[in-house]
């Protein structure tokens, strides 16, 4: 495969538009700064070419940017009328409840570039409505018919319409990615097509490998955001069930009253302490100061079941143990890399009952496997494999491009 990006040294400009390098454009509704997966599908494509980021917030360095406010018309009374009657005979339509919520993408040139990058259904709805000759990647990190499946609205209003999307959309794009082996099959049952696993896996921290702790206080460490999914609120109720050698401390980000209900509540038993958030380049220098990382999510619904959190790759590239709840994919990764424990539930009893039998002695040889761990699964070898799959559908695309020139 020749590496159509080229030999690229530093301090050489980009490739224009359908020159020799990639000139790409992803697609995100949300900033970049927000978005560590998203921000790293930038950072690769960077490699490789010219990168523009189309989204209603400022994006990382290094890459150009066109703004897309998110249309107004999607939160509007007829819309969601729509949605429902839809929902309610069961025909639901693409053009109706994706392609009008984001108009504005729709206004995009997207012959300008090589490949499309899309993160989000509703905007693949509208990339592949749009005129084009590049090439579709589609993230799908979501089990999006079943993301929020545990509850009724979701399952009446969008189930069905978001399962038809993948159905119809899936085929028209170059290549699909997700998260975890167990969300692929899901969508290759549903769909016929199995997406390629590119893991959300960090980059190499270089920290050094961990030797023992003197000292008997075992440090817990949760950090990501609040939400009724990630009930911080259970993991409060864990710490004050722990023995004495435990305290938990919460980098926490969201909604501003939950978190100081949270932090009234953790000041109050002292067991646990809400610290202000850090930025996401120091979340692995700062985890590295801890001994257990907590993924303590309830598999409330098939997207959480299979869900690969970024902390879980965060937690290995700082050297820590990991406690996590019945996910099967997350799970499946901490036991067999032998990184940690894996809880029967995330009730609150049952955790803390697992964590008090920890003794020192096995926390520190989970953190030396950890280590190890983060040797061998980390973002050098996703890079790889993402860079490779572009590539090859850039080249494909480009290909059947010139074909249809040649028949003209």
């Amino acid at each position: 495969m020749t590496d159509i990006a080229g030999e690229l040294t530093d301090g050489e400009d980009f490739p224009s538009a359908r020159g020799p390098g990639i000139n790409s454009l992803v697609i995100s509704p949300t900033a970049l700064s927000r978005q560590p997966r998203q921000r790293a599908m930038a950072k690769r494509l960077l490699r490789l070419g010219n990168v523009t980021v189309a989204s209603n917030g400022q994006p990382i360095e290094d890459v150009d940017w066109i703004e897309i406010p998110m249309n107004a018309s999607s939160r509007s009374f007829n819309l969601k009328c729509r949605i429902l009657l839809e929902a309610l005979f069961r025909r639901p339509r693409v053009s109706t409840a994706s392609a009008a919520r984001f108009e504005s993408i729709t206004r995009l040139d997207l012959d300008s570039f090589d490949l499309v990058t899309v993160h989000d259904l509703d905007v693949l709805a509208a990339v592949l409505s749009s005129p084009r000759s590049c090439a579709v990647l589609f993230d799908a990190r979501e089990l999006y018919p079943e993301e929020r499946a545990d509850k009724l609205q979701f399952r009446v209003l969008h189930r069905r319409r978001l399962r038809r999307m993948c159905v119809e959309l899936f085929p028209l794009c170059d290549a699909v990615i997700t998260v975890s082996d167990g969300i692929a099959s899901r969508y290759e049952e549903m769909t016929g097509i199995r997406p390629e696993v590119v893991l959300s896996a960090k980059a190499s921290a270089g920290l050094p490998e961990p030797t023992p702790r003197s000292e008997q206080v075992i440090r817990l460490l949760y950090h990501g955001g609040v939400n009724s999914d990630r009930s911080i609120a259970t993991l409060v109720r864990t710490a004050e069930l722990l023995d004495d050698r435990f305290h938990l401390d919460m980098y926490l980000v969201g909604d501003s009253n939950a978190i100081s209900e949270i932090k009234e509540t953790s000041d109050r038993t002292g067991r646990a302490t809400v610290l202000d958030p850090v930025s996401p380049e120091a979340l692995i220098a700062v985890g590295n100061r801890y001994d257990i990382g907590l993924v303590l999510y309830e598999p409330l619904n098939l997207n959480l079941k299979y869900c690969m959190p970024n902390k879980l790759f965060e937690y290995i590239q700082s050297n820590l143990a990991i406690v996590c709840g019945p996910l099967e994919d997350a799970g499946n990764l901490v036991i067999s890399n032998g990184v940690g424990l894996v809880t029967p539930s995330t009730d609150c009893e049952v955790v803390a009952n697992a964590l008090n039998q920890l003794s020192r002695a096995d926390v520190d040889e989970m953190r030396r496997r950890a280590f190890e761990t983060g040797r061998r699964i980390n973002s050098d070898e996703e890079d790889a494999k993402a860079c490779q799959l572009i590539q090859d559908i850039v080249m494909a695309n480009r290909s059947t491009s010139n074909d249809h020139c040649v028949a003209a």
